[in-house]
């Protein structure tokens, strides 16, 4: 979170360290090419597990078929078995779709590259660090993204400090300022160009950095 007037030289520290290392990431990248050529096995094992249970449910001495106790434990166990029947079904269905992604990921098609983008939130995830963010699919092989920064928020122009056993205001100096705001641009890019890495199947990738309607930085 964003450094308050009562933070302490410490969270302060903390929040810069944080805000200029976001390069520090790493995913292996996704195989889509082992993907596309997966097979889907329907998984009914919790199925026959609930099922059984269910059938196990009999008449004893403790209680009757009729009875109010009996009923209600035959209808949880019912609808337990429907409920993890459904999320059998609904695992299926998903890991098929994504072997069907996968298919169209290898042959570079653009619009299931720009699903990728949006199933992973990649956007939501560093959503705090950005104005707005722009992906843009060039060929199969090459992408580009359009990040506008936001310096002014980010970055603060006071650090909070203990002097005299008095919690102050101090302003930031000037160069040390633009090296933390260059260090937090730099470090959303090749955040950024990880992220980007690890979930398509690119070799290039173009990063425009732009603070107030001007380019700032482009790699």
């Amino acid at each position: 979170s964003f450094p308050t007037r009562r933070s302490s030289d410490l969270q302060y520290n903390d929040y810069l360290d944080n805000v200029t290392k976001l390069y520090k990431f790493s995913y292996n990248p996704i195989d889509w090419q082992k993907l596309s050529v997966s097979k889907v096995e329907y998984d009914d094992s919790e199925e026959i597990a609930a099922e059984k249970q269910y059938n196990e449910i009999k008449p004893n001495i403790f209680m009757e078929e009729g009875d109010e106790i009996f009923e209600k434990r035959k209808h949880q166990a019912y609808q337990h078995f429907l409920d993890v029947k459904k999320q059998a079904q609904e695992k299926y269905q998903t890991q098929n779709e994504i072997v069907e992604l996968a298919k169209m990921v290898v042959t570079g098609d653009s619009d299931s590259y720009y699903q990728v983008l949006s199933n992973d939130e990649t956007a939501e995830r560093l959503k705090e660090y950005f104005k707005d963010i722009e992906f843009c699919y060039i060929d199969r092989y090459t992408m580009a993204v359009c990040v506008n920064t936001d310096i002014d928020r980010i970055i603060p122009e006071v650090k909070v400090v203990k002097q005299n056993n008095k919690i102050i205001e101090k302003a930031i100096p000037t160069v040390e300022y633009n090296k933390i705001s260059q260090d937090y641009v730099c470090s959303l890019a090749i955040r950024l160009a990880r992220e980007m890495f690890s979930l398509l199947p690119i070799d290039k990738l173009v990063v425009d950095c732009v603070e107030n309607d001007t380019l700032i930085l482009s790699v």
